[in-house]
C-alpha cells in the first residue's frame, strides 16, 4: 500500500515480524492452520482501516 512505500525497511521488517506473530498467536488460539488466521487478520485490519 501507499503507507508501507513510506516506511522505512526496518519499520516493514517490524510490521511483517509482528504480524506474523500475530497470526501465529491467531491460529493457536482459534486451532486454525495458519493460511486461515492469516486471512482472519488480514480481514480484520482491512475492516479496521476503512
Amino acid at each position: 500500500t501507499d503507507d508501507q512505500r513510506e516506511q522505512s525497511y526496518s519499520e516493514r521488517q517490524l510490521y511483517e515480524a509482528a504480524l506474523e506473530r500475530l497470526t501465529r498467536e491467531v491460529a493457536a488460539v482459534n486451532g486454525n492452520d495458519e493460511v486461515a488466521a492469516a486471512k482472519q487478520v488480514g480481514d480484520v485490519l482491512v475492516s479496521r482501516a476503512a
